[in-house]
């Protein structure tokens, strides 16, 4: 079983490599537990998500300030409600090709003022299909 990660209980968190605006989270990450990351202070130019990793918790991301695009890796699997939320100035998402996402929470991406552009062609197998800004059940919120 790979490593999971909870604020609340703040076991893996001297895993985070904080560098120069970006961090990276450890390889053998498979789960980030809800509001894990949420309100990070500093600006963030890079999120480099693991290559295991399966779930993206409730909030996780929620009001980090990430400059840019995430990359969301082809092994997750279930991202939360709300999870990238409150991100004003990401610009792009993309999931990698191969993706295993299979469920989508509501508001993931809500409130993401600068998001331009998701791209979710790769993932075939989603159940949550809406992606229309004004829908209250989709991720967008």
């Amino acid at each position: 079983m790979g490593l999971s990660w909870n604020k609340t209980y703040h076991r893996y968190v001297t895993a985070l490599t904080f560098n120069n605006e970006s961090f990276t989270l450890p390889d053998g990450l498979e789960d980030i537990g809800s509001y894990s990351l949420m309100a990070w202070t500093a600006p963030v130019t890079s999120i480099k998500l693991p290559s295991h990793l399966k779930r993206i918790g409730t909030n996780a991301f929620s009001y980090v300030h990430l400059m840019g695009e995430l990359k969301i890796p082809a092994s997750v699997e279930e991202i939360d409600d709300g999870a990238f939320s409150y991100m004003p100035f990401v610009t792009k998402v993309t999931l990698e090709s191969g993706s295993k996402l299979s469920s989508i929470g509501k508001n993931v991406f809500g409130n993401d003022l600068g998001l331009h552009y998701i791209d979710m062609t790769a993932a075939t197998g989603l159940k949550q299909t809406s992606c229309s800004r004004t829908s209250e059940e989709g991720p967008f919120g």
